[in-house]
């Protein structure tokens, strides 16, 4: 379902609506709501948001790229994010 004007961030970040801020992070009319969404996955902490997170990793947005390594973190773990990083690095370079 398409939003109806700016998703509200921090009300489906109180409402745990995963489903709604993995839909904002593709929200285009407003970079800093895509970035606020992912903020909120990450401390949401659900891992149903690893995949659209991984995938903003290649977002045009250095501040997008960088909230999403911070949710991925925080969903992952330290050690984790960077073995997972490492490996598509690797992968990416071939």
């Amino acid at each position: 379902m398409p939003f109806f004007g700016p998703p509200n961030i921090e009300k489906m970040k109180a409402k745990r609506d995963v489903e709604g801020l993995i839909k904002a992070i593709n929200y285009q009319k407003d970079i800093h709501i895509r970035i606020a969404a992912a903020k909120a996955l990450g401390e949401i902490n659900d891992k149903r948001a690893f995949h659209p997170l991984r995938y903003a990793l290649h977002d045009n947005d250095l501040a997008m790229r960088e909230a999403a390594v911070q949710a991925l973190r925080q969903i992952m773990g330290p050690s984790n994010l960077e073995f997972f990083l490492e490996t598509i690095h690797y992968y990416e370079e071939d």
